[in-house]
């Protein structure tokens, strides 16, 4: 079938089709008036209607073309909308290669701060440590072996931890059934972030990260596993000797009289 206004047109003449639309358009009107009459008849109301308008000049028919787009035209309007396998690739590349960038300065922000809570740690231990030195006018004894005791302990008053100080008071023994479940739990101002959170050498209670000597505090390598209930001591260790918790270094604290506080400063590993 041929599309709408393309192929052979009837031969008709303009004054034919005038006189055949006014003849149609004459029928139309008398058909509405019959039609009103009648209503009229019946009662009912009638609106009033226009005539319609009889055109004055000829009319002349014109041929409607339909013209379809051109195929290249609506492929290329199609993939105006879209993204192309390359596109893909591309973003995914780029924002792989941020990642990689970034990955590194995260890492670096997450090692400082954890530098920073260790510091501050090493800070109040060794205020502490200084303290019962103060009220007591001598230093912690050490721990006896297999015992709970030594300088972790004998602070803990000085950390407001008066409760957990009682409870572990007398120097009982490591292995005692009963002081497991509290000792299985290190106090956090006592525990590194970059420290080792396995056991320690006793199953069930943690490795200490701090070890003492006097007026210093520090931390202590990777490698130990003395309970921390033990206190560990920095003579007993091989400090700055091994792999420390701070990018393979170690944090330590020592108490200044003339400003009565606590330095902290970092030492480097093997």
């Amino acid at each position: 079938m041929a599309p709408l206004g393309i192929g052979p047109q009837p031969a008709t003449a303009p004054g034919a089709f005038q006189s055949a639309l006014r003849q149609r358009i004459q029928n139309a009107r008398q058909a509405i008036g019959n039609q009103q009459q009648g209503n009229q008849a019946k009662g009912y109301h009638v609106p009033k209607t226009h005539p319609p308008i009889i055109p004055d000049q000829p009319c002349k028919a014109a041929a409607t073309v339909f013209i379809p787009p051109h195929p290249q035209a609506t492929m290329h309007g199609m993939h105006r909308h879209g993204i192309s396998l390359i596109e893909t690739i591309v973003v995914l590349c780029i924002i792989g290669l941020l990642i990689g960038l970034l990955f590194p300065a995260v890492h670096v922000a997450h090692e400082a701060a954890r530098g920073t809570s260790c510091q501050n740690n090493l800070h109040q231990l060794v205020v502490a440590l200084e303290q019962y030195r103060v009220t007591t006018k001598k230093f912690p004894k050490p721990a006896l072996p297999n015992a709970v005791g030594g300088w972790a302990i004998a602070i803990l008053p000085f950390l407001d931890d008066q409760p957990l100080a009682d409870s572990l008071a007398g120097n009982p023994s490591i292995s005692k059934a009963s002081l497991l479940p509290i000792i299985s739990h290190r106090p956090s101002i006592m525990t590194c972030p970059g420290g080792w959170e396995g056991d320690s050498s006793s199953p069930g209670i943690p490795a200490g990260h701090y070890a003492a000597a006097e007026v210093v505090v520090g931390d202590v390598p990777l490698t130990s596993r003395i309970p921390w209930v033990e206190s560990p001591l920095l003579k007993s260790l091989p400090w700055t000797r091994g792999q420390g918790p701070h990018w393979g270094g170690y944090y330590a604290a020592r108490y200044a009289i003339d400003h009565a506080s606590g330095d902290v400063s970092w030492h480097s590993g093997d």
